[in-house]
């Protein structure tokens, strides 16, 4: 082991980073048919590919022991971290699945997938959809049942040929009586659409394996006459030529690939005195020649004996074959097949090797090259099929990278029995080639990565400003496996200032109920925060009914305003609290409700820019009857340096705009009169330098008399970012439902409209809701959620939950929430108790360009069970959003579109579903004073421009033909 211990007069910092290993492995039930007990279910894996629009769909059949044994020919789609997004059986209605043994899969340019089976005596072609839909399902007669015996189809292969079209190949026997059976081989050349080109028999052959050859013809591989051989086709299915093997110790040829130098490479088992062993060989292209020859492969596994099922061609320059070895049990006095990978240079060398033990798979059966670089196996254990997904190099040699992520208190660069390991600091690991990884430290502040050769650039990422850094970054160049490196490392802060952040939510809100909110908080700074408070803020229709821990009111900050002693929170300290509400039952469906939380002491320092004028813009605000009351406050230790803007929308209509100047503890009232109930929102500008946010934000709604008979806006709030841009505030605003999908995912906020279009670089929050309706308590809950890769995840703040949770970002940006032990009870036990949730903030990689969508979907894990993937959330990047300000007259075939709204130097209203001759529109102010006219001919588009118009709303009549046909509003900025 090589120690290295990197160390500096200046700060040190130390880099961590807790890699995991870029395989995952799935055991795989199938599905259950709802007329046929799953316990009593077999399922085998038997084919894979990688699927064009991401992910796998692995082949299998899954086997039923009700009286006869039935087979379904199965398909299950999982996505590129092996969670399962479908599964699918086919054949389900109908009584003829007996003897299904082998299935071939392949995906089609258009995404399309072929399904090849047999059974019978017959051939099935099923092709479907990419969801696996079935779109039609062809049945082909086999000559199986020629020779006047019991026939048996052993195999079945399926490729796409050179000219578009496929081929199937199916090896049969027939049997006479032992020891003599009749091998046979049919050839079926078909369309895309399952029309037979051709169809072809060969006698005394037996198939395992074929592939079409770079000459347009095809090469099988099994036996004939009993002897290993390579029979050559071309491509009207006409033999060529073949070879038999007799003189060598070689069984049935499994295994065929073509080699671009039209060579092939086979496996098989050669047989010995102590059994057989794993093969491979490579034939020249006539067949004749074999040029070399590696026995035993996988011997360093272990086990005396195996088998090689299946090899591949790695475009790379390798080939990788999967099989078994064979290793005696000592009790039961069997031989366990264990699953094996070998890869091998294209010499015939074997380079890396890979088992699993008999607690994950006893046998490989086939393997194929990924996008990844890595590759993706199928097999079986037990009861199950199975698929493991591993890197380039097996995932089994590595350099190991390892040490201790702490707080050098006294900067002498060795870690003291008295300084603390950092929890939760993200890494970012670079590979030359641009690849990155990422990892989070543990709870001691461990770290402990795999990682392949090469050269990498570990850089830390800082939680904030408090903290410094005195190397930015480390180069690791690693050169050997199965080798070590121990890299300790110390961080120190630049200032002594604790740094608070605060994060509030609750699962699902619903009228006439309780609902329970969880204000979870955080020390990331580098001292203690004395005498630490956190005010809470509920909407008018929450009623505050207990509290985990005791509170008080806020002097001055309003009748539903909660104040919370936290004493002392220590530097690195997290905690939570919770707060049960009641929601009004004079609610309407739907309506939106608002909390905030703030933490204090919330003052800001570190290493903010200099040009930053130390103002700090508060915006609270509360429904008083009808009306609303906001209160814009400097929180911050200086005046303004500027006179900045804020505004006020209705629903999505700019009321006003106004300038504003306050020095520090400085405030201004706005009220607001409404009896409408629609949602106002006002935003502040803050200082262009300001370290956390470019504005400061609320909306408030319902502030009506009668909630449930008022006219109110429902969930426009939602569109809108929640400002808690400040680490210190946290705002939370969801609507009540009625009904609710029990395991979803909420982006935040939703963005406006079908796209749901939010700004460039505007933060986005994600809140996964998850409720065990099984019929047992759940012990654990997993939530894996692949971040998308316009997001940094470097940016991800863990927030709010119901339940105790530990979390980690690793791999290539997938964040892992680990919930155990839960104890979730089941909603038919316990339903209030039965949901959990849990929430976090993240940032998009900056400047992004117009009309990026980012997707987000989450998989959630139950105990051992399959996951359950939440819907898919969606923002669109965009500008200038079209706002629905547009009121149509009795024309329900016309549609009117004005964008953009609200517009600085020019507007377009277009006229969507008729034409118009003559289209004219009148453009008044709030005082009916006509302030713009135009008119066009045989055009549906008029361009307002803005020219003399000062900022605020005005208001327009669109003539068509002389009849009005719409109303509205345009708002000028």
């Amino acid at each position: 082991m090589n120690k290295k211990y990197i160390s500096s007069l200046l700060l040190i910092f130390i880099l961590v980073w807790q890699v995991q290993a870029q395989e995952w492995t799935r055991k795989l039930d199938g599905p259950q048919l709802p007329s046929l007990p799953w316990a009593s279910s077999m399922f085998d894996g038997e084919d894979v590919v990688e699927t064009s629009n991401g992910g796998y769909v692995m082949a299998g059949i899954q086997s039923y022991a009700t009286g006869a044994i039935r087979d379904y020919p199965t398909l299950v789609k999982v996505d590129a971290q092996g969670f399962t997004l479908w599964e699918k059986s086919y054949f389900s209605d109908s009584a003829n699945v007996v003897g299904f043994s082998k299935l071939a899969l392949l995906e089609m340019p258009n995404t399309n997938l072929l399904l090849a089976g047999a059974n019978m005596g017959l051939i099935h072609l099923i092709q479907t959809n990419s969801l696996g839909d079935t779109l039609w399902t062809k049945t082909y007669n086999s000559y199986c049942t020629q020779g006047g015996g019991p026939c048996t189809i052993d195999n079945i292969s399926l490729e796409a040929t050179l000219d578009g079209n496929y081929i199937l190949a199916i090896g049969s026997h027939i049997t006479l009586g032992a020891p003599i059976d009749l091998l046979q081989t049919q050839l079926i050349k078909i369309t895309p659409t399952g029309i037979i080109i051709w169809n072809k028999t060969y006698q005394d052959v037996w198939t395992e394996a074929m592939k079409p050859t770079l000459d347009g013809g095809y090469i099988l591989a099994g036996l004939k006459d009993h002897t290993p051989m390579l029979y050559k086709v071309d491509l009207n299915g006409d033999s060529t030529w073949v070879h038999t093997y007799s003189g060598t110790t070689m069984s049935s040829l499994h295994s065929v690939v073509q080699h671009p130098d039209s060579s092939y490479v086979v496996v098989m088992e050669t047989h010995g005195i102590a059994g057989t062993t794993p093969t491979i060989a490579k034939i020249d292209k006539t067949g004749a020649n074999i040029l070399w020859t590696t026995l035993d492969i996988g011997a360093t596994l272990g086990g005396a004996t195996g088998r090689a099922m299946h090899v591949a061609y790695d475009p790379a320059g390798y080939y990788v074959v999967t099989g078994s070895r064979f290793f005696p049990h000592a009790i039961l006095n069997i031989m366990l097949d264990i699953a094996m990978v070998v890869k091998l240079d294209l010499a015939g060398n074997v380079l890396l090797e890979r088992s699993f033990d008999e607690s994950t798979a006893n046998e490989g059966k086939v393997i194929r090259p990924t996008n990844s670089h890595g590759y993706i196996m199928v097999g079986d254990y037990s009861s199950k099929a199975y698929l493991v997904k591993i890197d380039s190099l097996l995932n089994r040699a590595h350099h190991r990278v390892q040490g201790y992520v702490y707080k050098d208190d006294n900067a002498s660069c060795i870690q003291d029995s008295a300084e603390l390991g950092l929890a939760n600091w993200m890494i970012e690991i670079k590979r030359a080639d641009g690849t990155v990884v990422y990892a989070t430290t543990d709870s001691t502040g461990y770290y402990d990565v795999e990682v392949d050769t090469g050269a990498f650039t570990v850089k830390v990422n800082l939680p904030n400003t408090l903290w410094g850094l005195c190397i930015d970054s480390v180069n690791l160049v690693s050169t050997q496996l199965h080798n070590s490196d121990t890299l300790h490392f110390g961080a120190r802060g630049l200032f002594s200032c604790p740094s608070l952040n605060v994060d509030i939510s609750t699962s699902l809100l619903r009228r006439c109920s309780t609902t329970v909110y969880t204000v979870s908080y955080c020390n990331s700074g580098t001292a203690d925060a004395l005498n630490a408070t956190i005010d809470v803020t509920l909407d008018t229709t929450l009623t505050l009914v207990h509290s985990s821990i005791s509170w008080g009111a806020v002097t001055g900050g309003g009748i539903n305003t909660f104040l919370f002693n936290m004493g002392t929170i220590p530097a690195g300290a997290c905690g939570s609290f919770t707060i049960t509400t009641s929601v009004s039952c004079y609610a309407q469906l739907g309506a939106t409700h608002c909390v905030q939380a703030h933490i204090y002491p919330d003052t800001l320092c570190g290493n903010s820019s200099p040009f930053w004028d130390q103002s700090d813009i508060d915006v609270k605000g509360t429904c008083y009857g009808d009306s609303i009351v906001y209160f814009i406050r400097n929180i911050g230790t200086g005046p303004m340096g500027a006179t900045r803007q804020y505004f006020v929308t209705e629903d999505h209509v700019m009321l006003f705009i106004r300038n504003f100047n306050l020095g520090p503890g400085d405030s201004i009232r706005e009220v607001i009169h409404t009896t409408n109930g629609a949602a106002y929102r006002l935003q502040a500008e803050e200082d262009a330098n300001h370290p956390h946010s470019a504005y400061s934000a609320l909306g408030v709604t319902m502030c009506v008399a009668d909630p449930l008979n008022s006219n109110m806006s429902v969930g426009v709030l939602g569109q809108y970012i929640e400002d808690d841009g400040s680490p210190a505030i946290s705002i939370d605003c969801q609507q009540n439902v009625g009904s609710w999908d029990p395991n979803d995912k909420r982006g935040i906020p939703r963005g406006y409209g079908a796209t749901h279009a939010i700004e460039v670089n505007t933060d986005l929050e994600y809140h996964i809701r998850f409720q065990n309706t099984g019929t047992d308590t759940a012990f654990s809950v997993v939530i894996s959620d692949t971040l998308s890769s316009y997001l940094d995840p470097l940016t991800v703040v863990a927030g709010a939950s119901s339940h105790p949770y530990q979390w980690e970002l690793k791999d290539d940006g997938i964040l892992v929430f680990t919930f155990n032990p839960i104890k979730l009870p089941d909603s038919t036990a316990n339903e209030p108790a039965s949901h959990g949730f849990v929430k976090f903030k993240i940032k998009q990689r900056p400047d992004l360009p117009l009309g990026t969508v980012i997707y987000n979907t989450a998989a959630i894990v139950f105990d051992r069970n399959p996951p359950v993937l939440t819907n898919t959330t969606f923002h669109t990047l965009e500008e200038d959003f079209i706002i629905d300000l547009v009121k149509i007259i009795d024309r329900p075939e016309t549609t009117i579109d004005v964008y953009p709204n609200p517009f600085q130097e020019e507007a377009r209203v277009v006229v969507k579903g008729e034409d118009f001759a003559k289209l004219e529109i009148r453009i008044v102010d709030a005082m009916g004073r006509e302030v713009g006219y135009q008119q066009v001919r045989s055009k549906q588009t008029i361009n307002i421009q803005r020219k003399n118009l000062n900022a605020g709303v005005y208001f327009f009549q669109l003539i068509g033909d002389d009849e009005l046909i719409g109303t509205g509003k345009i708002i000028a900025k």
